[in-house]
C-alpha cells in the first residue's frame, strides 16, 4: 500500500513537471525531459493496480491526459486512449476521461500526425474544438 501511495505520488510530480514544461516554458513534446516524463510517467502508474475487493479507485485522468498530449508513439497514445475511456475509473469525477478521447484524437490526427511534436496551444485549440466551455 505504501509503494502504491508513493507510486501515485510521483506520477503526479511527473505529470506536473511534463505540464510545467509545455504549457509554462512553452516547449514542445518532443523536447528531452518531456519525453522522459511520460516515459516514467507510464513506467509508475503501471505499479499502481486497483485492488479487486476494494471501491476505491485511485483515478489517474491528470497522468493519463498528459501522457496522451505528449505521447509521440503510438504504444502510449495506445496505454493513454485505453485508460481515458476506462469509464469505471473516473465515473465519480465531474470530468470524464472519455471525453478527452476525441480532443486527443483531434490532437494526434492534426497537429500530432505521424509523431510530430505538439504544443499546448495545439491541445487548447483541440479541446476548444471538440469540448468548447
Amino acid at each position: 500500500m505504501v509503494v502504491a501511495w508513493f507510486a501515485v505520488q510521483e506520477s503526479w510530480r511527473l505529470a506536473l513537471l511534463a505540464y510545467l514544461y509545455l504549457a509554462v516554458c512553452g516547449l514542445p513534446s518532443d523536447d528531452e525531459r518531456i519525453q522522459r516524463c511520460v516515459t516514467q510517467i507510464v513506467q509508475v502508474v503501471s505499479t499502481v493496480k486497483k485492488r479487486e475487493a476494494s471501491e476505491i479507485s485511485v483515478p489517474l485522468f491528470v497522468q493519463y491526459l498528459m501522457v496522451g498530449i505528449c505521447a509521440r508513439n503510438e504504444k502510449d497514445r495506445k496505454i493513454a486512449r485505453t485508460k481515458l475511456s476506462n469509464v469505471v475509473e473516473t465515473k465519480f469525477w465531474p470530468v470524464r476521461g472519455v471525453g478527452f478521447v476525441p480532443v486527443l484524437d483531434d490532437l494526434w490526427h492534426g497537429a500530432g500526425a505521424n509523431g510530430h511534436p505538439v504544443t499546448w496551444n495545439d491541445y487548447l485549440r483541440s479541446r476548444e474544438a471538440l469540448l468548447p466551455t
